[in-house]
């Protein structure tokens, strides 16, 4: 039985639960868009950091490599890498700006960390550790699940 000029709960009931699955499947999605963009980008980070240790060993001598996260550039052997602008990126260095220096066995002169973040949300975190008891740096990544 239809009531005059409004609406049966079970309509109702049902247009809240089509909205609201429509709602969440959207914001999965796009999380799922953002949680890929990451992935290149922190692949992108570390192939730069793998090239450049692997031509230092080659090349048997020292490269410097200039990661400046203010404006999402990364320097290197006379190349400038642009990284993704729907991404920030922080270290726990002083400043996001900074310098590592690559010595002949593939060595970085000190050890960093860089996030991946989107509006306060850590996607990925890469690690360069030196002080180990290895002749190499160990680069740990991190994804972090939502």
């Amino acid at each position: 039985m239809k009531l005059k000029g409004g609406y049966i709960l079970v309509e109702v009931i049902v247009v809240i639960c089509l909205a609201s699955t429509i709602y969440f499947t959207t914001r999965y999605m796009i999380n799922k868009i953002y949680v890929n963009e990451a992935y290149k980008q922190k692949i992108k980070i570390i192939s730069i950091i793998d090239y450049i240790q692997k031509k230092a060993v080659y090349d048997n001598r020292d490269y410097e490599i200039i990661f400046n996260l203010e404006s999402k550039e990364i320097y290197y052997l006379d190349k400038v890498v642009k990284l993704d602008d729907r991404f920030t990126y922080i270290t726990k260095n002083i400043s996001n700006n900074f310098k590592r220096k690559v010595n002949k066995q593939g060595n970085f002169d000190k050890g960093f960390t860089i996030e991946i973040i989107k509006k306060d949300k850590t996607y990925s975190k890469i690690s360069v550790n030196t002080a180990n008891g290895l002749n190499i740096p160990l680069i740990k990544d991190r994804i972090w699940k939502s």
